[in-house]
């Protein structure tokens, strides 16, 4: 006796066309909610990081900021974020999220020659709670050249997330991305990650 494929299908299964794609939130905050939020951040406090791998070579050049969860003002505009990353969650994604988890965001600023190359979110330890990666852009476009958040789209071609100040980009942590080369001026952005059980 034989099994076609179709009898062994299981019916409970869903399949998500865009499961991989990332989804972009427009004008989640205007021009005076960004600039308010880069204020919150204290100068003399960021960590002015320079990752290197193990066989040496510089992979990630930016300066990051952990927000105080005591950072009142800064946490209610990213409380408002993260609802919208929820909805979307749940209309897309449908990963399993930690509802009473408080949400891990810094922020990140690049500055000439700044850069991170290709990596994903998710890893060991804690990192392997993370399911989806946030990126808010704080800037306005015309203060930077280069910069840009990519990702490895389907058959090796790239994506380009927006660059539209106040905009939130949202995809899996799992996801291969990077920021290309900051030319010329400042990037702000505001980065975070939702987080579950364990992907299974």
């Amino acid at each position: 006796m034989s099994l076609s494929a179709a009898s062994l299908q299981r019916p409970d299964l869903v399949e998500r066309a865009d499961y991989y794609d990332h989804r972009t939130l427009h004008d989640v905050l205007d021009a005076d909610a960004c600039r308010h939020l880069i204020n919150v951040v204290d100068a003399d406090a960021g960590d002015r990081t320079a990752y290197v791998d193990p066989q040496g070579k510089v992979t990630r050049h930016a300066d990051v900021w952990w927000i105080a969860p005591d950072a009142a003002d800064a946490q209610g505009l990213i409380q408002r974020i993260v609802a919208l990353v929820r909805q979307v969650n749940q209309d897309y994604y449908g990963f399993d999220l930690d509802d009473t988890q408080e949400a891990d965001f810094q922020f990140t600023r690049y500055g000439a020659g700044h850069f991170y190359g290709w990596h994903t979110d998710i890893g060991k330890d804690h990192l392997s709670r993370r399911k989806l990666s946030v990126v808010v852009q704080l800037s306005d476009p015309a203060s930077y050249v280069g910069c840009n958040l990519q990702f490895h789209g389907h058959e090796q071609q790239l994506e380009l997330a927006t660059r539209a100040q106040g905009s939130v980009t949202v995809f899996p942590s799992f996801r291969s991305h990077a920021v290309t080369k900051l030319i010329w001026g400042t990037r702000w952005s505001l980065v975070g990650w939702l987080e579950g059980p364990l992907f299974r």
